[in-house]
């Protein structure tokens, strides 16, 4: 026959037990209607430091709306971004491939997604120069490292941009071995900072249930936690300020021509547990100058979940 100190040490580990899976079930279950994110973009991870050589975003994310139909979401994003030629430490444009360029932008856009749809709409104001102080981040970073030092001669001027792009993905299920969703997404993108029409093919790993509660497409209350999506690109580049000035009033001091026809290979891993997010992504180019080489960078993204 148990002991009264058994019988008691028995409930304990049932009360604990019984509290520990309602915590579990109701972090698992609760609806989560905002997500504060940052993110880094770096092609050091291959070793390289060149073109788009790095880049920082602090994102926030607020549900709108959410039914078994729709899904309305918007964001903010602030960001910095560099860009610099392949050969950084000789002060003299004769060696260099691409201008350095800063960027510094402000980011705003809706998104609504249906089972089977999404449209995206966003906002940029850009502001590139030495007013983005890219310069002084990229030189204290190679400073901390203890290597040479990229001069950031003839960086493009102080300018201001604005930009706005639309976007829209159109989802289908396949019979193709372990990918299960597959979707066209097609993006133009039209202002002072860059111009461009982009349509590529996306396939997502053995994702179960409909877009507008999938991780894919950013959703914050998603329905499965881990998803991984790889897809090929060709973007038509019309124009972009990054190498080539300002559309409209450009004054710099050296610009490059760029290549019209890009193609572009994406892949992202998304992983939610509770209410943090982790997501890993990985971008190839090809050149955009002929001189140049094609180009390729990792970015890590961790956001929390309220």
């Amino acid at each position: 026959m148990a002991t009264k100190h058994q019988i008691l040490l028995r409930r304990s580990e049932l009360f604990f037990a019984c509290t520990f899976q309602i915590l579990v079930l109701s972090l698992s279950a609760q609806n989560y209607e905002h997500q504060i994110s940052v993110k880094h973009d770096n092609d050091l991870y291959f070793l390289t430091d060149q073109y788009y050589t790095a880049g920082t975003f602090v994102r926030y994310d607020k549900q709108l709306s959410q039914t078994p139909l729709e899904h309305r979401q918007w964001h903010v994003q602030l960001s910095q971004e560099l860009y610099t030629p392949s050969t950084k430490t000789q002060p003299d444009s004769i060696f260099f491939d691409r201008p350095f360029a800063g960027i510094l932008r402000l980011n705003a856009g809706m998104q609504y997604v249906l089972p089977k749809k999404a449209f995206f709409l966003e906002l940029d104001y850009a502001m590139a120069g030495p007013q983005t102080k890219a310069d002084d981040v990229h030189q204290a970073f190679h400073k901390l490292i203890d290597e040479q030092r990229p001069v950031w001669e003839y960086q493009l001027p102080d300018r201001h941009h604005l930009n706005i792009s639309i976007e829209s993905w159109h989802e289908f299920n396949t019979s193709l071995p372990f990918f299960t969703k597959m979707r066209f997404e097609n993006k133009a993108s039209l202002g002072t900072l860059e111009n461009f029409f982009q349509s590529g093919i996306a396939l997502d790993l053995n994702r179960e249930g409909l877009l507008n509660n999938a991780l894919s497409a950013g959703i914050l209350n998603a329905k499965n936690p881990f998803v991984l999506s790889t897809g090929v690109y060709y973007r038509y580049q019309l124009f972009d300020a990054r190498m080539e000035g300002h559309l409209i009033n450009s004054k710099a001091i050296f610009t490059r021509s760029t290549i019209d026809h890009v193609l572009m290979v994406k892949a992202c891993l998304k992983y939610q547990i509770n209410n943090i997010r982790v997501q890993f992504w990985y971008e190839q180019q090809t050149k955009k100058r002929v001189s140049v080489d094609d180009h390729r960078y990792l970015g890590i993204q961790i956001g929390v979940l309220f």
